[in-house]
């Protein structure tokens, strides 16, 4: 029973955590039925997007905006294709831009909530940082608002799944969480 309410405070933190990032946006980031990103970061993943998805399968190689005479895009940015591949299903890209870093600033407390549990084989502690990390005004909570269409959330979502992997590794023994 200890355990399934733990997992019910952990679900209720992941709603007052993306709530939080989203509510106090809301006005910011919609205005007059446009959506207007955060930082030069969020322009450019969603015009890497936009042209993926009008010129899908073939990507933009050479940005010509981009320095003085253009300048090659020398990688993909996962969550430009994220952003791409779910317009190719049908969804505007400009709100699944402006609500990807949220959702995966939410998430994150989950594998928050499972190194914690790890570490320190009980719930509460964990459950503490979940709170920590939804509350702290922080670079984390900066980069998780609503509009910022951009990789770090992203990078943070699988990095936190690869150090409880790591942990999880280390406590059993099996090499399948290696992998």
């Amino acid at each position: 029973m200890k355990n399934k309410v733990e997992w019910i405070i952990l679900g209720l933190l992941i709603v007052g955590c993306f709530l939080l990032r989203v509510l106090g946006q809301l006005n910011i980031v919609f205005i007059d039925g446009q959506v207007l990103f955060k930082e030069v970061d969020g322009w450019y993943h969603m015009r890497l997007a936009e042209n993926m998805l009008t010129n899908f399968p073939m990507p933009l190689m050479l940005d010509q905006f981009n320095g003085l005479n253009g300048t090659w895009v020398g990688f993909m940015p996962f969550i430009s294709w994220l952003i791409a591949g779910l317009g190719i299903l049908g969804l505007n890209i400009n709100l699944v831009g402006a609500y990807l870093p949220p959702i995966f600033g939410s998430l994150c407390l989950v594998w928050v909530f499972l190194i914690g549990r790890e570490v320190f084989k009980k719930g509460w502690p964990a459950l503490i940082a979940c709170l920590l990390c939804t509350l702290l005004p922080s670079e984390l909570f900066h980069r998780s608002l609503l509009g910022f269409a951009d990789h770090h959330m992203f990078e943070i979502f699988l990095i936190r799944g690869y150090i409880f992997c790591i942990i999880r590794r280390e406590a059993t023994n099996k090499w399948r969480w290696a992998v």
